[in-house]
């Protein structure tokens, strides 16, 4: 397993770059720009990841239900 360590300790601003980078994934993939999908598609993996690290750093295992 690799380990993952967290760049953003801000849980509010994971959350608002989480947000964001699903609403430009929606608005790529509704317009069929492939390769701007497959950027932000990687963008939202990536913060759901710093996410669940966080919550697991923080040992708030009941947050990570709702990722």
């Amino acid at each position: 397993m690799t380990k993952l360590t967290v760049r953003y300790k801000n849980e509010r601003t994971l959350k608002q770059l989480l947000s964001h980078a699903e609403e430009q994934y929606n608005h790529y993939k509704e317009y069929g720009f492939i390769s701007d999908v497959n950027y932000w598609q990687a963008k939202v993996n990536d913060y759901r990841a710093q996410l669940y690290a966080l919550y697991h750093e923080r040992e708030e295992f009941d947050k990570l239900e709702q990722i």
